[in-house]
């Protein structure tokens, strides 16, 4: 009996491929041939992941040795900003210095060792590559001094103390103010809250109009602002800022001047009307 045969391609689990002849009429039942084992599949991927692993390492050593490379050492460091240190305080207190590594310290952490000290406000460490260091910062300004028993409280125009002096700076003295507590890089307490905000409102606008008031006082509604020990300015709180922000008081305190006289008391009624006595108590 003479059977037909035809060739048939068959590949086995081990991968070698061969031809059989096979009888026509028999069909090969596909799901039974050599399959391709699951476990091989998993250590081609096992070694694709690890080969991947070790190019990330390779990258990642590289990188590093060329960031630590004298290319990026520091060779200046620029700070702005500052009206009461040098530069060379400035560096100091970040812990910055030339001949360093751009990439051996955490910006976050000069900051923080900045805005420790009460007159700093706000400070802002940069890199600029390859080889340099940017320093700015935000100083708080000297606005005015209480008296605390035999020291002086310098305070900034929001009350925050800056320093603790053992003699009077010449500063804008607020007077009957009793205070509480007091501690660099805190704002000031006091007992007199309000009476000190007002103060605190007459300073600022003192500021801002360009004048210079030796010392502040208030007794009840009435303000007394010294221009010298024997020329001051007296009337409500409300009248004051309005004579200090419309210029009314700046011009008749220059106006005084330019005449020579040194002594007197100016009252600033409502409606910014001015009176002048040369007759002090």
């Amino acid at each position: 009996m003479n059977n037909d045969y035809e060739k048939q391609t068959i590949e086995y689990e081990n991968g070698e491929v061969q031809e059989e002849d096979v009888e026509q009429g028999n069909e090969i039942n596909t799901e039974e041939a050599p399959q391709p084992s699951a476990q091989k599949k998993k250590k081609r991927k096992k070694k694709h992941y690890f080969l991947k692993l070790l190019i990330l390492i390779a990258f990642c050593v590289a990188l590093y040795f060329f960031l630590h490379s004298s290319l990026f050492n520091v060779k200046s460091i620029k700070v702005s900003g500052s009206t009461h240190f040098t530069a060379e305080q400035i560096q100091k207190t970040a812990g910055l210095k030339t001949g360093e590594n751009l990439f051996d310290f955490s910006a976050g952490d000069c900051e923080d060792r900045l805005e420790e000290n009460p007159y700093i406000q706000e400070a802002q460490v940069s890199r600029k590559l390859p080889s340099s260091i940017e320093i700015h910062v935000k100083e708080r300004q000297e606005a005015a001094v209480i008296q605390m028993d035999q020291e002086y409280v310098v305070i900034d125009e929001g009350g925050f103390v800056l320093q603790i002096a053992e003699k009077a700076p010449r500063f804008t003295l607020l007077t009957d103010i009793t205070i509480t507590d007091a501690k660099e890089g805190e704002v000031v307490s006091v007992e007199e809250k309000a009476t000190f905000q007002q103060m605190l409102r007459l300073v600022k606008a003192m500021q801002e109009a360009d004048l210079f008031f030796k010392r502040i006082s208030i007794s009840g509604n009435t303000v007394s602002a010294y221009a010298t020990d024997k020329l001051w300015c007296t009337g409500t709180a409300s009248n004051l800022l309005t004579g200090m922000k419309e210029g009314n008081l700046k011009t008749v305190l220059y106006d005084l001047y330019k005449k020579k006289i040194t002594k007197g008391i100016i009252t600033i009624g409502d409606d910014q009307y001015y009176a002048f006595s040369k007759k002090i108590k």
